[in-house]
């Protein structure tokens, strides 16, 4: 990977609180998010969740399965590919926050234009 594609990538993380629990990931490209506002309806929170997080702190065993311990866990994708469509706690506000960061994007560039 090239140090520039990299910086391109850095520069998309984001954070989102959700209770005591932080996610982190990446903000949808322009392109993403063009799509995801044409397939409206048709994608669903938990699978924008999907595509974006890719870590998270401060998640307990028992947030995860019922009656485990009550002990943080590291991030594993399948682990969360499988739990995030039962949390909707969890996948209608990180949706919601990615979406709002991909409509200022996307009204950022719309109001550079208009310059």
């Amino acid at each position: 990977m090239s140090e520039l594609a990299d910086k391109v990538r850095a520069a998309r993380k984001l954070e989102i609180k959700v209770g005591k629990t932080t996610f982190s990931g990446t903000r949808a490209t322009v392109e993403l998010a063009l799509m995801y506002n044409k397939n409206s309806g048709t994608i669903t929170d938990a699978e924008i969740c999907r595509r974006h997080i890719n870590d998270w702190s401060g998640v307990k065993a028992a947030d995860v399965v019922p009656g485990a311990p009550d002990k943080e866990i590291s991030f594993d994708r399948d682990l969360f590919n499988e739990v995030i469509g039962e949390k909707a706690e969890w996948f209608s506000a990180i949706a919601s926050e990615i979406i709002k960061d991909s409509i200022g994007r996307l009204t950022e560039i719309a109001e550079s234009k208009k310059k």
